[in-house]
């Protein structure tokens, strides 16, 4: 038996299987990084869209009805309306999950001309008073609705939109030679559905119909083109 001392090796498998697990290591460091950049969180930015739409208006209100209120205050009068008009919306939104967006938007309802000839005697102001309340629901109005987007097929999908909207009309009036201005407005609630194409990653068209209708009127209904742009 020899008195020197030998030094005890480890043996290879257990050296292999360190080395293993030192490069195994090393390399999922390394690929951290890469995977990372190769799916990035997406920004918030991501899930916004704006719009814009065109198109024809029609107003509720008839002829026939705001002569039966104004006879109903007294006033024999025969009026017209011009009951079409121009339409336009600037909108935006955000997409809460791929299918649900939450949107606001600004819509010119247009302006409804009115004609309005009254028997003699008549009170050009009184009159002016009474044919301002029961003019259509016209001018600016804000709107907050959600939005409901259906599955794709192919490029086509279709939109649903339900909210609230604030209306304000700013008029002035000529009634037997009398110059008088007058103020309107209210809320309201809005409809509205759409058939969108879309033309590539961030842009589609479409074309569909809405309803803006007041809680005191009949209301305007829409027929519009939009196009919109998805960030």
């Amino acid at each position: 038996m020899s008195g020197r001392e030998h030094s005890r090796r480890p043996p290879w498998g257990w050296s292999l299987a360190t080395a293993g697990l030192l490069l195994s290591v090393t390399a999922g460091a390394q690929a951290l990084p890469a995977a990372s950049a190769a799916a990035p969180a997406r920004a918030w930015s991501d899930h916004l869209y704006l719009g814009l739409q065109a198109g024809r208006s029609q107003t509720g209100r008839r002829s026939d009805q705001i002569e039966q209120d104004l006879s109903s205050e007294g006033t024999a009068a025969i009026a017209g309306v011009d009951r079409s008009s121009f339409l336009w919306s600037l909108y935006g939104g955000y997409r809460i999950t791929p299918f649900v967006a939450a949107e606001l938007g600004y819509t010119n309802l247009g302006a409804y001309d009115i004609a309005v000839v009254s028997a003699p005697g008549t009170d050009p102001v009184a009159l002016t008073q009474r044919v301002a309340a029961a003019r259509p629901v016209a001018g600016d109005a804000v709107y907050l609705a959600m939005r409901l987007d259906g599955p794709r097929y192919r490029a086509l999908h279709l939109q649903a939109r339900s909210g609230t909207f604030y209306w304000r009309d700013t008029r002035h009036y000529e009634v037997d030679g009398h110059r008088i201005g007058g103020n309107r407005d209210g809320f309201g609630i809005l409809l509205g559905a759409s058939l969108m194409l879309d033309l590539g990653t961030h842009l589609s068209v479409g074309t569909g119909v809405e309803l803006y209708r007041p809680t005191q009127d009949n209301g305007v209904r829409a027929w519009s083109s939009r196009i919109e742009w998805r960030f």
